[in-house]
């Protein structure tokens, strides 16, 4: 498993144990996931104790049938970009910076001394885990060049700069693309009554299962059954169009729209719709929009007090139109060093003893940087060997172009509070733990901000297809065959 490849990548090759580490890391995090949003696996059909190859995909794409499937794709994937990223690091000289090394080291150093108390070898732990070939050298050899290929991917984006003239040009070309609006909208259901449903799908289930019937009379079933339900279906948005039409017909005004939300919303929903705020969007981007709503909203001619019944793919929503705008709010670029409580192995969250240490350590970082020179500069070295951020640390505790309400409440007040001035400094608490903080300033207008990161996209996509090319990728067949073992 060690020698066999799975995967070459240019000149790289990706052997079965280096795949398996990335495979079982993609499921690991994959099921992490679910579990962070409150579900579990098994109800998705995915069982841990059973080999993932003989499990049938049960959300369904073309071309997977089966969790290995699945899983392999996605490997595949990331292994290909990844490797790609780490050998044009290579070719142009990139080296891992000394903290991430650290970091690295540091991660491998815990390793060993888990290990060490649960008496298991590293390699012995890792195979367990990560599949069949699997030791500390591979996972470390694997971790390496992740980092490496992520620190490169964040430097070349950083390469990638745009004139205020390209940005403005750019978003007269796509407006509706980042300008905001202010609407109302009332939704009226298109689905028929379950009670509806329900004999054309009893008829349907005894044209499937009667073994007396022969053929034909199960097909006529199963068309008068489809017909029922199409009509069933035709009749719900029908009433669905007639009640929007009438109450579009009869807002006047904002006022009226809220009214008339209320008076036809369901019985358990009436007090929240006598909610001003309810019906409201505020700040919509076409990018969380249906498209028959988006189409109507960032139709060049619409006007404030506009008003239509327009059709989507579950019913007829009402909208009334407010204004549609480009979002001005100045953004803000600042820097902090995060310092984590140690949870400890296993657990949810941090003891108070835990969180205590963590304030210390921020506390004593942040001394140290007050009694040096209290640059910008000195305060992004401490960032780079400090902060355990992997999203900012290489780049000295940078956030750039922040617009609010984008990180977390306290981090997110600290930066917008109106008395904030460039050079400022401090502490902040949050869910992850302490922030000491560094404002560099007020940047780009949030829409130029907006406008300027497609930008760095776009480039960035352009930069990566052409890591396809030159270094291209293939999978070998015999050792794929042997891959997603434990």
């Amino acid at each position: 498993h060690r020698i066999v490849p799975a995967l070459k990548v240019g000149s790289e090759n990706i052997s079965v144990a280096e795949y398996n580490f990335d495979y079982y890391n993609n499921v690991t995090n994959y099921v992490s996931t679910m579990e962070n949003y409150g579900m579990k696996a098994e109800s998705i059909g995915l069982d841990l104790n059973k080999p993932l190859s003989e499990q049938k995909y049960s959300i369904g794409a073309p071309g997977i049938s089966t969790w290995d499937d699945y899983f392999k794709t996605q490997t595949t994937t990331s292994i290909k970009s990844t490797v790609q990223l780490y050998l044009a690091a290579k070719d142009d000289g990139v080296k891992l910076p000394e903290a991430k090394q650290k970091e690295l080291d540091e991660s491998f150093k815990n390793l060993e001394e888990y290990c060490k108390n649960s008496n298991i070898s590293v390699d012995k732990y890792l195979a367990q885990n990560y599949g069949k070939g699997v030791t500390e050298n591979i996972a470390r050899k694997s971790i390496e060049r992740s980092y490496l290929a992520e620190y490169y991917s964040g430097t070349k984006k950083d390469t990638f700069s745009f004139s205020d003239a390209q940005i403005t040009d750019y978003y007269n070309k796509h407006k509706s693309d980042f300008d905001f609006a202010d609407y109302r909208s009332f939704d009226f259901s298109g689905e028929p009554p379950a009670a509806s449903k329900t004999p054309s799908a009893l008829n349907s289930a005894a044209g499937s299962t009667a073994a007396a019937d022969d053929k034909s009379s199960k097909d006529a079933k199963s068309a008068e059954a489809t017909a029922a339900d199409n009509a069933a279906k035709d009749a719900a948005m029908a009433q669905a169009k007639q009640k929007a039409d009438k109450m579009a017909a009869l807002v006047t005004d904002e006022a009226s729209f809220i009214k008339l939300a209320a008076e036809n919303a369901p019985k358990d929903q009436k007090e929240s719709y006598k909610d001003p705020e309810y019906t409201l969007k505020k700040g919509a981007t076409a990018s969380g929009m249906m498209d028959s709503v988006k189409a109507w909203v960032y139709d060049d001619a619409r006007k404030s007090g506009d008003k239509a019944a327009v059709k989507t793919n579950s019913g007829y929503t009402v909208l009334y139109f407010i204004k549609r705008y480009r979002p001005n709010d100045p953004t803000v670029s600042v820097r902090h060093i995060l310092i984590q409580p140690q949870i400890t192995e296993g657990a949810k969250s941090a003891t108070p003893e835990q969180k205590a240490t963590a304030k210390k350590t921020a506390e004593d970082i942040y001394k140290q940087w007050q009694s040096g020179k209290k640059t910008e500069d000195s305060f992004a070295e401490l960032a780079q060997k400090s902060s355990s951020d992997p999203s900012s640390a290489d780049k000295g505790g940078l956030y750039k172009n922040i617009h609010p309400g984008q990180m977390v409440p306290t981090f997110n007040d600290w930066c917008f509070d109106a008395s904030r001035k460039p050079g400022d400094s401090g502490i902040v608490e949050s869910s992850y733990g302490y922030h000491i903080m560094y404002f560099v300033g007020k940047s780009k207008a949030y829409w130029m901000a907006n406008v300027e990161d497609t930008l760095i996209s776009n480039a960035y996509k352009d930069f990566a297809d052409s890591l396809d090319k030159k270094y291209k990728s293939a999978e070998k067949s015999f050792g794929m065959s042997l891959a997603g073992k434990k």
